[in-house]
């Protein structure tokens, strides 16, 4: 019973080093991706939002870098995500900073496919 109670306190002990040594990593992980998909989810909306703008990003010097960049935002936020659950698995209290970093990336990765369909639609590819 002893030896429980020993291995319990050894693995929190454990945790709590491992939260305060990789603690501001995880913090500039979540801030880092949700940044980054909220320059995503915003850049949408103004390209949804006003056809002009639309048309003034696309026709720009730098329109097809940013189109580039919003499909491997929009792609791989997931995949981020996945690689932050799996990295913080063992550390406690990061539940409701992995569920607003999920939202963001399904947020993104749904507006990848609203453009997508809406394009086929109207735009013919062929």
């Amino acid at each position: 019973m002893q030896s429980k109670a020993l291995s319990r306190t050894s693995r929190d002990e454990t945790e709590a080093k491992l939260m305060t040594k990789h603690g501001p990593s995880y913090a500039l992980s979540h801030l880092f991706l949700r940044i980054v998909t909220f320059l995503c989810l915003s850049e949408f909306a103004a390209e949804a939002l006003s056809p002009r703008y639309f048309h003034a990003v696309a026709h720009g010097p730098f329109g097809a870098v940013e189109a580039y960049a919003w499909i491997i935002i929009c792609l791989g936020s997931p995949f981020y995500v996945g690689f932050e659950i799996w990295w913080t698995r063992k550390v406690e209290g990061q539940g409701k900073a992995l569920l607003l970093d999920g939202i963001l990336a399904a947020a993104c990765f749904f507006s990848f496919w609203v453009a997508l369909v809406y394009s086929f639609g109207h735009y013919a590819p062929f």
